[in-house]
């Protein structure tokens, strides 16, 4: 997409959670994984897994599944079930594979079930690589989600998920057909550029600014409402008034940055 370099400034060092009792393993896995410029956390029970996740949003999470104080599959329904998480891939990583055991937990939404057992620890890391770099998986939506009145209200209950995604909410919403999956995309897109639109919002009514920023608006509430009405020439003209709203802001901020610039070395001569 020709509008990446607008967030590329923003995106940072991949953030990967390890969630084991195992302090060990943890131990050499952290250490391989922050090897590979990863920025790596680890939660050594579940309980603890789930208040990370939460906190430190990763990209993605390796997740032991026999905990003590509690099973794998539960943090994996508790991510899978909130609308903050449920886009972050989890790489299941069990002492024992069994191929019950793996279609359960991947039906669970599980990106991929490795076995302890079989996988090396640098073939752990290649995994976790080979995954950080697929652009094209997001995990469906909770097939029971929350019911948002508008685009406002589900941004709200949203962190800041910086914006380096949005190519990829942007696919889902065209390749999704349900209407509930559509609407968690638009939320998800919305937040992302909720800061762009407020800031717009400031310009003169009458600016391309303003006018972009209550267009987009009001085309993603549309869409929202109305989540039948998305189509392929639909997503079209919403990616496109992204691309351009993200540009002028993004232009007009920088003007801002120069004129604070030339203001402060004002001051210092006076």
């Amino acid at each position: 997409m020709k509008w990446v370099g607008c967030w590329q400034m923003r995106n940072c060092m991949k953030k990967v959670l390890i969630i084991d009792d195992d302090v060990f393993l943890t131990g050499l896995y952290e250490k391989l994984l922050r090897k590979e410029g990863l920025d790596v956390a680890v939660a050594n029970s579940g309980s603890a897994g789930i208040e990370q996740i939460a906190r430190y949003l990763p990209d993605l999470v390796i997740l032991d599944l026999h905990m003590p104080d509690m099973h794998g599959s539960d943090v994996l329904k508790t991510v899978r079930n909130d609308l903050r998480l449920h886009h972050i891939r989890v790489i299941v990583f069990a002492t024992g594979y069994i191929q019950k055991l793996a279609d359960a937990v991947a039906d669970l939404g599980a990106y991929k079930v490795l076995s302890k057992m079989k996988c090396k620890p640098r073939d752990l890391v290649q995994e976790v690589l080979q995954s950080l770099n697929d652009t094209t998986h997001i995990p469906e939506a909770p097939a029971e989600q929350e019911h948002f009145s508008s685009l406002e209200d589900g941004a709200a209950k949203l962190d800041d998920p910086g914006i380096d995604k949005l190519p990829l909410w942007i696919e889902r919403l065209e390749t999704d057909s349900r209407d509930e999956a559509r609407r968690v995309c638009l939320i998800h897109l919305y937040r992302m550029i909720q800061d762009n639109i407020d800031f717009a919002l400031n310009f003169d009514k009458m600016s391309a600014e303003y006018k972009l920023s209550t267009t987009l608006k009001k085309l993603m509430q549309d869409l929202f409402d109305h989540p039948q009405l998305v189509s392929g020439s639909s997503v079209k003209s919403l990616e496109e008034a992204i691309e351009k709203l993200l540009h002028l802001t993004q232009k007009h901020r920088e003007t801002e940055r120069d004129l604070e610039a030339e203001l402060q070395q004002l001051l210092k001569k006076l």
